[in-house]
C-alpha cells in the first residue's frame, strides 16, 4: 500500500492511498485514492532483481505526473490518473477541503521551493 502523508504550514493534509474510500471523511484531508472499495489497482513495474513488484499504476501515474508537471493542478493530476490508472476507479474525496481544484497545485507538497 502507498501512502502519502504530508503536512503544510498550513495544517492541511494531501494523502494518495490505496485504500479505497477509507480517507473520505476525514475533515481537512485531501485524498486522492487509487480504487473504488470493491476494486484493486494493478501491478505495474516489476523488479527481476529484486523478484517483487515495485509500484502499482496507480502510485507510478501518480508520482509521474507529478514529476512531470510541477506546476499541474489538483483537477490535471486527478485527470490524468483516472485517464491512466486502466481497471480502477480512482476517486477523490474531501475537495471541499482545498478550495478550488482548478487553481490549487500539489506543488506544495511535492516540489522544493
Amino acid at each position: 500500500m502507498l501512502v502519502f502523508i504530508v503536512r503544510t504550514t498550513k495544517n492541511s493534509t494531501f494523502v494518495a492511498a490505496n485504500m479505497c474510500e477509507a480517507l473520505k471523511d476525514i475533515p481537512g484531508v485531501l485524498a486522492i485514492c487509487s480504487s473504488g472499495p470493491y476494486e484493486q489497482s494493478f501491478a505495474d513495474a516489476w523488479s527481476n532483481d529484486l523478484g517483487v513488484w515495485m509500484c502499482d499504476r496507480f502510485s507510478r501515474n501518480l508520482t509521474g505526473h507529478v514529476t512531470a508537471n510541477p506546476n499541474g493542478t489538483y483537477r490535471d493530476l486527478y485527470l490524468y490518473c483516472v485517464q491512466h490508472t486502466l481497471g480502477s476507479h480512482v476517486g477523490i474525496y474531501n475537495y471541499q477541503n482545498f478550495g478550488n481544484l482548478y487553481t490549487t497545485s500539489p506543488k506544495d507538497f511535492f516540489v522544493k521551493k
